[in-house]
């Protein structure tokens, strides 16, 4: 966004060239201050679209001070020309929060409406018991607790492992919201902590893990019990559940604790899936 403000600024005194260079209705032209007031409100909220009406708002009086007999050229005196400026400046700023909060109430619709259906995602998948992001969220957090990891932490693996598969849906991140303007209670927070870490998963899964030292605890826990699954789900009876897991450790690519941690929890939490 931060390039998007310097280009809002940039319009704006491109504007205020433009009114300088224009030889005759220099006063029709500042209406081209709806543009950046307009681009702001739409696009960075409504902090920044206030600022620039109140930045061409600045600009028109820098150009009034400076060079009063261009405008008032085109006015019937001084106290029209004030009355005109006022009217344009009221109007200017009453557009900039008028657009904002418009596009602001429609962003928390679609972030509500976005939450609610990623609750309703994860209530489902507890309710289809067997099935994969089940049993991904149960060894996840099972290898969690055997880490001994903070609990807020283990309950957003948890829900971490029953929204992964969404996490491989380009239009479901998408429709993720990112605004930090949307309050969340306990439950949304969760969601909202559980999608970043389930995406984070997917990437580590994608790229070398030896190359990705940065990737948190919780996406490498929910990595290797996801690969686990798959591979169990694909052998079915024939490879013993051990086997698994050595096959997950040749591989070397995965932290070495989170697939101790994986093995403890099958051992100690009767979590070896019959395919």
């Amino acid at each position: 966004m931060r390039h998007m403000e310097v280009a809002i600024v940039i319009l704006s005194l491109a504007i205020f060239a433009l009114v300088k260079l224009t030889l005759a209705n220099k006063f029709a032209f500042l209406n081209f201050y709806y543009l950046p007031v307009l681009l702001s409100g739409y696009y960075l909220g409504r902090r920044p679209a206030i600022m620039s009406s109140i930045l061409g708002v600045l600009l028109a009086l820098f150009f009034v001070v400076n060079w009063p007999a261009e405008l008032l050229a085109e006015s019937g005196g001084r106290l029209d020309l004030g009355l005109d400026l006022l009217v344009w400046a009221s109007f200017l700023m009453l557009v900039s929060i008028l657009v904002s909060t418009l596009n602001e109430n429609r962003h928390r619709r679609v972030a509500l409406a976005t939450q609610e259906l990623l609750g309703k995602y994860i209530q489902r998948s507890f309710e289809v018991d067997g099935s994969h992001t089940e049993r991904v969220s149960r060894l996840a957090t099972a290898a969690a607790r055997q880490m001994h990891l903070p609990s807020t932490l283990v309950r957003q693996i948890e829900a971490a492992g029953r929204l992964h598969d969404l996490s491989e849906n380009e239009l479901a991140l998408a429709l993720m919201p990112k605004s930090p303007r949307i309050e969340l209670d306990k439950a949304r927070a969760l969601v909202s902590g559980a999608v970043p870490l389930a995406v984070e998963s997917r990437e580590y899964r994608q790229d070398s893990g030896s190359k990705r030292a940065s990737v948190s605890i919780g996406a490498k826990i929910l990595a290797v019990a996801d690969l686990y699954d798959e591979i169990s789900e694909r052998l079915g009876n024939v490879q013993p559940w051990w086997e698994s897991v050595e096959q997950i450790k040749r591989k070397g690519r995965f932290d070495s604790l989170v697939i101790a941690a994986i093995k403890k929890a099958l051992t100690n939490d009767n979590l070896v899936t019959d395919q």
